[in-house]
């Protein structure tokens, strides 16, 4: 057996605890926060094109905003669905911070200008630790993503980069792990953030009744709420509605497949109210 020398410092090393290992005091910083995440809103909203999706959830915000003066929202607007409402809410605007991430880039090889994939993906991600770090300061509430099936397909790209394949080429399933990794990579940081968040997609996000893809499916899972916006035209009448079909609502699962007519156009006359639609999630 070996003797210790206490008196031989040099050959004794001060352990040092992993920098990836969570404090004491962080972890007692959680007691103090525990109402953070109550009553939180993890919303998708889901439609074809022309069901009110991005103006749903626009007025809802606008109405929330006017309640709380200090407030504010942030929308990372792919799809230009949100941009061209903001006129429609001139009071509260300068509190709905809409911005496009999508930047592009020339590709020297091929000679044409392309969506900056990669630069998208972070960028969107540095967005959402940003606003998770100083939401308190700036009196960010409300964070929006408007644009789901652009940024799957960005995330494929991105994939198809990371693989060396191109959009014509068979992909393996192997490699559409990375496409899920790439997407909800950005997903889980935005949810992880501590305010009502929205995620607006089109229909390739909707669960059929059998076959579903994988990422359709866990879209879905992670999900707190959806709503399903559908439109219905009364041609004999001129009476066009916008419908707002509740499918999901941890919160309140006694209003879920409930529906909530939320927008009617009547001898050129708009009345839109979504207050009874997020009341019910």
């Amino acid at each position: 057996m070996g003797v210790i020398d206490n008196n031989n410092k040099e050959n004794v090393k001060e352990e040092v605890a992993p920098s990836n290992l969570i404090s004491e005091n962080e972890i007692l910083s959680w007691f103090k926060e525990v109402d953070k995440f109550i009553n939180k809103k993890v919303c998708m909203v889901l439609g074809e094109d022309g069901t009110g999706k991005s103006g749903l959830v626009l007025h809802y915000i606008a109405e929330k905003l006017r309640q709380d003066k200090n407030a504010k929202a942030i929308i990372l607007d792919l799809d230009q669905g949100c941009s061209p409402l903001l006129q429609h809410y001139k009071d509260v605007a300068d509190r709905i911070i809409i911005k496009d991430p999508v930047t592009y880039s020339m590709v020297e090889d091929e000679k044409e200008v392309k969506v900056d994939v990669h630069k998208l993906m972070n960028v969107i991600k540095k967005v959402a630790v940003a606003v998770n770090k100083n939401h308190k300061d700036l009196g960010i509430k409300y964070f929006v993503l408007d644009g789901l099936s652009k940024l799957l397909e960005t995330a494929e790209s991105q994939m198809r980069i990371d693989v060396n394949k191109e959009i014509t080429d068979g992909i393996q399933t192997m490699y559409w792990k990375k496409r899920k990794e790439h997407f909800f990579g950005v997903l889980d940081v935005i949810k992880a953030l501590p305010m009502d968040t929205f995620y607006i997609g089109h229909s390739n996000f909707i669960m059929k009744d059998k076959l579903n893809a994988a990422v359709t499916v866990q879209t879905n899972a992670m999900m707190f709420q959806r709503i399903i916006c559908e439109k219905y035209n009364d041609l004999d009448n001129g009476v066009m509605r916008l419908f707002a079909h509740i499918t999901k609502s941890k919160l309140n699962p006694l209003k879920e497949n409930s529906k909530n007519n939320f927008m009617v156009v009547k001898n050129g006359k708009v009345k839109f109210e979504s207050k009874k639609v997020f009341e019910n999630l």
